[in-house]
């Protein structure tokens, strides 16, 4: 994902593991980039970080091991700049999904917590998540939004990707 902003400068975000920003650019603006986040559509943005960041860098905020919506806003000076909003209402998600270490060997225990956490996650975004841990093909994944990801399956982007354990 990328938006423009002063004198062709750009920012590109990603969402995989960590929210990261990069500005790419020939200027010497030095931007203040704020994240924040909120857990469900129904809740106000919460401020998390603010860092600057000049042409040819970038920063990170990390993921509290959750589903988030996150709003990213750049400023120059004291003026908005432009912003970024990674809304998940009927967009794909990415869960890499890990058996806690402790549980190895009660493949239901796991897959009944990680429907649970997906179903949960489901209700507050109505996001589509695609899931995949080694044998999902022994699964079934009864709810419409909630699926495995397939070899070969054509899938659209994902605006969130998320490694959890369960």
């Amino acid at each position: 994902m990328e938006i423009n902003l002063i004198d062709e400068d750009l920012a590109t975000f990603s969402f995989e593991k960590n929210l990261k920003v990069s500005i790419r650019g020939n200027t010497n603006n030095q931007y203040q980039v704020i994240w924040k986040k909120r857990k469900n559509s129904e809740e106000e943005y919460e401020h998390i970080y603010t860092l600057s960041i000049a042409p040819g860098m970038w920063g990170q905020c990390s993921f509290d091991d959750e589903i988030s919506e996150w709003l990213v806003e750049i400023w120059l000076s004291d003026k908005k700049i432009n912003s970024f909003e990674n809304k998940l209402q009927d967009k794909n998600v990415f869960i890499l999904a890990n058996p806690s270490s402790k549980k190895v060997g009660k493949e239901s225990y796991f897959f009944e917590n990680l429907m649970k956490y997906c179903i949960n996650e489901v209700e507050k975004h109505t996001c589509f998540i695609f899931v995949f841990f080694e044998n999902t093909e022994k699964f079934d994944f009864f709810h419409p939004r909630i699926q495995p990801v397939r070899i070969n399956q054509d899938i659209e982007d994902f605006i969130y990707c998320l490694e959890k354990e369960f």
